[in-house]
């Protein structure tokens, strides 16, 4: 795992980060094959991450060593996103015709469900709401699923344009989605009081965008592949992002996390994953 040391400020960290940091360049092995998602789960001090390449989703401890969370679907499908929703680890999983959501217990990591969405073509990103109704962006069918009490259906059927990342914004009670293939690689949002789909912004980031999240702030962040950056709206979506980060391989779905106030960021193109403290 490769790690700009220069970008991170240790007095920032807490002491699982400080562990973490200082062991990045002492792993046996490194499991990250092409990933895609990165959760942290705190109550057992370990990010998780998504394994487009193989299907692993691999775990990685305070120590900074790397095992697998579950080999399950281990080059059985490609993993996207994945969420963590109470106490289980929720994976976005391809290939049809039984791609949907796989479902892990966080205490014993076994595999408790699979909910296949029909006639879905890539599922991708993952979040719930605080009704805790699950949604499910479909990358190739331009679609949004969402699941309730594991039933799947069809939110939105048309207009997304190759949606990918997706994040609840609790704040305004809706859904951001990042569309690819958009007029001006636009972010949407789904009011989900009457499930209205709109263009909040054009953000011109045509190069090919992939995750979206916010920070405590409401700051909002995107990463881009073409130019391997981190781009920040630095007053929601009112103004035109700006590089927050850069340097980075094909970053994918990056993600928040709170508790270490860190923008965790998968390089898919260099099994790697990058921390970059929050200002």
């Amino acid at each position: 795992m490769s790690n700009k040391m220069e970008q991170f400020q240790i007095k920032m960290a807490t002491p699982f980060i400080i562990f973490l940091l200082f062991n990045l360049f002492s792993y046996a092995q490194n499991l990250l094959n092409n990933p895609e998602s990165v959760v942290f789960d705190p109550a057992n001090e370990r990010y998780i991450i998504s394994n487009w390449g193989d299907g692993g989703i691999v775990q990685i401890d305070s120590l900074g060593n790397q095992t697998y969370f579950s080999d399950t679907l281990l080059n059985k499908f490609k993993v996207a996103g994945l969420y963590i929703y109470g106490d289980t680890l929720l994976a976005a999983a391809g290939d049809a015709p039984n791609a949907g959501l796989f479902g892990f217990n966080l205490k014993t990591d076994k595999q408790i469900f699979h909910i296949i969405l029909p006639d879905i073509g890539l599922p991708n990103d993952i979040t719930s709401d605080k009704q805790g109704h699950i949604y499910v962006t479909d990358y190739w069918g331009d679609k949004l699923y969402k699941v309730v009490n594991r039933i799947p259906s069809v939110m939105i059927q048309e207009g997304l344009n190759y949606p990918n990342g997706l994040f609840y914004d609790q704040n305004k009670d809706r859904l951001l989605i990042l569309s690819v293939m958009g007029k001006g690689a636009p972010v949407f949002s789904i009011d989900l009081t009457d499930s209205s789909l709109k263009t909040l912004v054009e953000t011109g980031l045509v190069g090919g965008t992939d995750g979206i999240t916010m920070d405590e702030k409401g700051n909002i962040y995107i990463s881009e592949w073409e130019g391997d950056n981190i781009y920040k709206f630095s007053k929601g979506l009112s103004e035109l992002p700006v590089i927050y980060s850069s340097g980075h391989n094909d970053p994918a779905d990056i993600y928040f996390d709170d508790i270490n106030g860190l923008l965790v960021i998968p390089n898919f193109g260099s099994n790697s994953i990058d921390f970059i403290p929050i200002n």
